[in-house]
């Protein structure tokens, strides 16, 4: 019965998304340097955004131990999608890469819309790292000014994806992606392992606290209520034609293979 349910509220999403609109000269700029650069990957239409773009994720190894790895979760984070095609196309280029009973789902741009506009939120001003279904959800943080986390939980189609998805391949592990604060950010059981693992290769500092409170945020829904292993990579600052994205693509590189490829009863949890 919940297969059909779900078949049905694909068919219902894919009619939606069936309206379709004009291509700006943003869009267009950035299929150039992200869909065609990156077209050999096999993506596939996971969702869309509330301006009705698509959203894509690409599958990796066929194992059930399962990594699931966002990235432009904030539309001006600017290098983090580049991050998260390069990882895809990494993997793409060589299998073998992935461990025996490793999967990976990469998910390269999560806000469409903010990355066309160049804005921090989607395009109903909406941050979508404060807008999944936490017991803080809706909570202002004082000092860090106004947070808008939408008029519900979850009331955005780019949170529904990641719910959407979550649920489908009910992963082992999560990893995200931002800028530009430079450490690892951990959340959940074995997190603190995993950050530890990432800062090994890239030498950034291991942050349990990002420093501020974020109600409603993806690592305080997956992580720490859900109770899923998880890491917020945030990289340092610079764009994505930059020299410093190559630096920070070269450190991290090969943690991000450590961090699907580990095995979580391994990891010595010190937290």
């Amino acid at each position: 019965m919940l297969r059909f349910a779900t078949l049905a509220f694909l068919l219902l999403l894919a009619t939606a998304c069936a309206r379709g609109q004009a291509k700006t000269s943003a869009d267009n700029a950035i299929d150039e340097t992200y869909h065609h650069q990156f077209r050999h990957i096999a993506w596939e239409e996971v969702g869309r955004s509330v301006e009705n773009r698509p959203i894509y994720m690409a599958e990796f190894g066929d194992g059930d131990d399962v990594t699931l790895f966002f990235t432009c979760f904030h539309g001006n984070e600017s290098s983090t999608p580049r991050f998260g095609y390069e990882f895809a196309n990494l993997l793409h280029n060589d299998p073998t890469l992935i461990a025996e009973g490793k999967k990976v789902v990469i998910v390269p741009i999560l806000n469409p819309d903010g990355l066309v506009h160049g804005t921090r939120n989607n395009a109903r001003d909406v941050d979508l790292n404060r807008n999944y279904p936490t017991s803080n959800w809706g909570q202002q943080p004082g000092r860090r000014g106004h947070v808008d986390f939408g008029e519900a939980p979850a009331s955005e189609p780019e949170t529904r994806t990641v719910l959407k998805l979550m649920a489908e391949v009910q992963p082992d592990k999560i990893l995200t992606v931002h800028q530009p604060r430079k450490c690892n950010n951990n959340d959940g059981p074995n997190g603190l392992a995993l950050a530890e693992l990432l800062a090994e290769y890239n030498g950034y500092p291991v942050e349990p606290y990002i420093g501020y409170p974020t109600p409603g945020s993806y690592g305080t829904y997956a992580g720490k209520e859900l109770g899923i292993p998880m890491v917020t990579l945030e990289l340092p600052r610079g764009t994505p034609d930059s020299a410093a994205f190559d630096e920070m693509w070269r450190v991290n590189r090969d943690g991000l293979l450590a961090f699907v490829n580990c095995n979580l009863e391994d990891l010595n949890e010190a937290e």
